[in-house]
């Protein structure tokens, strides 16, 4: 992908200076003193209250769930090309800080390789799973990602964060070659999925965006993030993607082959992975190594909904008094969602 001339037409909206103005896929907010222009891909940014440090940003907030911006945003760039042709030409003359989750990440990714003037915060650019034979990437414009990384230097100002206990991040962080530099600073987060809803409730999110790389040791030391295979070998990862994989195939010839990776890395203490163990070992009724399984994810992934309502699963279906107080307490957090009560009680008259 290469930028067309500034006076291209392919833009939906005409450039110049940013004005507000709403429509069902976008949002353009400017807030007066602003010092920076924040474009959201998918996500939200920053409320005002949550900027500590006195930064003022307009807002530009984007969203396509449904083609996840393969045709640009619908109602205001009726392309890829046009969208970034917009951000280049009518996104005014701040210092822009682009920021997205999935689809969003992939989109501020091309944004901080093509654009001047730019920081970017790329969270869990892995839309959807990698083929189990190639590991390569399903998404309507990764090959553009792919392509233009490999020809760009590194980028200074920009962070990709990739939730390490998921299986989508595990695709990522399975790949023989490391990320390229033109992805930035690349870092692990510690929870399934959600890294945006992790990054913001650890009130990470605007450090991030406000100053890269240079935020990133000072959370590393706070233990909120974690350097590049943190959480896991790329071999790990690899077994981590291919089991789900695996497991999501039908008939017993998938099930036997997400077996054999179950096994190969019993012991790996990422609670994703030990999530997924519990799962397959569940499922094929061995309930005493599910259990096992389920309290090594329990160990450090306790803030995981999903980890939390499976071990209690377990337990419950073990008819495990010893550990049916831990599960019901565990649940506490979550009964707000739909069936967690019920199953909090089940657990709670095992004792």
């Amino acid at each position: 992908m290469t930028l067309p001339p500034s006076d291209t037409t392919e833009t939906a909206a005409a450039p110049g200076a940013l004005a507000n103005s709403s429509g069902p896929h976008h949002r353009i907010a400017l807030r007066p003193g602003a010092t920076c222009t924040y474009i959201a891909f998918n996500t939200d940014v920053p409320s005002m209250t949550e900027a500590s440090s006195g930064t003022i940003g307009n807002v530009v907030r984007f969203t396509d769930e449904e083609r996840r911006f393969a045709e640009g945003v619908p109602g205001f760039a009726e392309s890829l090309d046009a969208l970034i042709c917009w951000l280049r030409d009518g996104s005014g003359e701040l210092p822009l800080r682009l920021v997205g989750e999935g689809a969003g990440a992939s989109l501020a990714l091309i944004g901080g390789f093509l654009l001047p003037r730019v920081s970017f915060l790329a969270v869990d650019p892995v839309p959807s799973l990698a083929n189990a034979e190639d590991h390569a990437l399903a998404h309507p414009f990764w090959g553009e990602v792919a392509a233009l990384a490999a020809h760009h230097p590194g980028h200074q100002l920009g962070v990709t964060a990739i939730s390490a206990w998921d299986p989508a991040g595990a695709a990522l962080l399975s790949r023989d070659e490391f990320l390229p530099p033109a992805f930035g600073t690349v870092i692990e987060l510690p929870c399934r999925g959600s890294g945006m809803t992790y990054l913001r409730r650890k009130h990470a999110l605007l450090p991030l965006l406000e100053h890269g790389s240079d935020a990133v040791l000072e959370l590393r030391n706070q233990g909120v993030v974690g350097r590049l295979s943190a959480f896991g070998t790329r071999r790990q990862f690899r077994i981590f993607h291919d089991a789900h994989v695996a497991m999501s195939g039908k008939g017993g010839s998938a099930r036997r082959r997400a077996m054999q990776f179950v096994e190969r890395e019993p012991g790996w203490t990422n609670p994703g992975w030990q999530h997924l163990r519990a799962t397959l070992l569940r499922r094929e009724n061995l309930l005493p190594e599910a259990l096992a399984a389920a309290e090594l994810a329990m160990a450090s992934g306790a803030e995981a909904v999903e980890i939390c309502v499976q071990y209690g699963r377990i337990v419950l279906e073990m008819k495990n008094g010893d550990a049916a107080p831990r599960a019901a307490k565990a649940l506490e957090p979550f009964l707000r969602q739909r069936g967690i009560a019920e199953l909090r009680d089940n657990l709670l008259a095992l004792v």
